[in-house]
């Protein structure tokens, strides 16, 4: 092969990559925009208190359950998976945003009924096997990203 064909070759190429970048670039829906959280969730009419969320357990669809622990970190599970941390953030006014792996999702928690993404989740019985992830002694927790 030619230094020529070598040049066409590579000059194609990225031609092609080119096109590929800007398909997806387009401005479509991703598919994610259901896990950001929503800056306009309207709070409930009555804000539950983060003392009333912490130690519980619910589940949403699919059979995971979301285990609410102390400083805003908690462990989210999936039959058959690996439990994952997650964080949250319950703000005084009721809403709450839950974070797993940078995908957020916005709710709402009243004090006895807990909605995240437009989802009512129910709650579970902590069976006494999660592990809520707790920062090193001496380290502050880290506030939820």
């Amino acid at each position: 092969m030619s230094m020529m064909d070598k040049k066409a070759w590579v000059c194609g190429l990225l031609c092609i990559l080119f096109a590929l970048s800007l398909a997806g670039c387009s401005g479509r829906p991703t598919g994610l925009e259901e896990l950001q959280a929503r800056d306009d969730e309207k709070p409930p009419e009555t804000a539950g208190s983060l003392e009333d969320l912490v130690g519980t357990t619910w589940e949403l669809g699919n059979g995971q359950t979301l285990t609410f622990g102390k400083d805003g970190r908690g462990l989210a599970e999936r039959p058959n998976a690996v439990p994952l941390d997650m964080r949250y953030e319950l703000k005084p006014n009721g809403v709450i945003t839950v974070t797993l792996f940078g995908a957020s999702r916005s709710g709402t928690w009243d004090g006895t009924t807990l909605i995240i993404g437009g989802e009512t989740a129910k709650r579970v019985a902590n069976q006494g096997r999660q592990r809520i992830p707790t920062p090193p002694a001496g380290q502050p927790a880290r506030a939820p990203r």
